[in-house]
């Protein structure tokens, strides 16, 4: 975030103009990484600046901005152009480009989560179980994904020491050895450890 991730309610603008700030984050960039660049104008110059540094080191650029034709998607690998038009109060883009982002991200996340293998059957399988309502849920959704008892399913959480993934393959059948090596086995994806177990 321009600036760094604030501390405070106060949010500085002249940040967004610091160039050498923004080649500062871009400095460790490889060919191997991909940088979701966010500008509402298209023309922010830290933006433009990190897009910039980072091509040079051979590293994707996914630029999302809300005008058609602007710098930052000139520059980027990948452009998204989230084309929301003029903001009904003038002066800020907090209000129609920046919920269009929102949703946009929203949107991305979900899918990376589900690529990545952290969704199974419409159900977040990695959680990080870390307070009282997240032990709920987990509990909740190892029951459901196995079909067993909550309190089965509660047994299984506390020796996958709250992860969900492996309380699974628990209930299904495997010993905790098994389970953790099917996980490795196949990336972390439940399914198909789920299938070798079933087969």
């Amino acid at each position: 975030m321009v600036g760094g991730i604030p501390v405070s309610a106060a949010m500085p603008s002249n940040v967004e103009d610091d160039i050498e700030s923004a080649r500062t984050v871009a400095a460790a960039a490889t060919p191997k990484d991909a940088f979701l660049i966010l500008s509402a104008s298209g023309t922010n110059p830290f933006a433009l600046a990190i897009a910039t540094a980072v091509k040079a080191a051979r590293s994707k650029v996914i630029g999302m901005a809300n005008n058609a034709e602007t710098p930052l998607l000139d520059l980027a690998d990948i452009p998204i152009c989230l084309a929301t038009g003029p903001e009904i109060i003038a002066g800020s883009t907090q209000l129609g480009a920046g919920t269009a982002q929102k949703a946009a991200l929203n949107i991305m996340s979900s899918r990376m989560s589900v690529q990545l293998g952290h969704v199974y059957k419409g159900r977040m399988v990695s959680l990080i179980v870390d307070n009282e309502k997240l032990v709920i849920r987990a509990t909740q959704i190892v029951a459901e994904i196995s079909d067993v008892p909550q309190s089965v399913a509660a047994e299984a959480l506390t020796m996958a020491e709250g992860r969900v993934k492996l309380a699974i393959l628990l209930t299904s059948g495997a010993d905790l050895s098994a389970a953790n090596a099917l996980l490795t086995k196949h990336a972390g994806r439940l399914g198909p450890g789920l299938s070798t177990i079933k087969s």
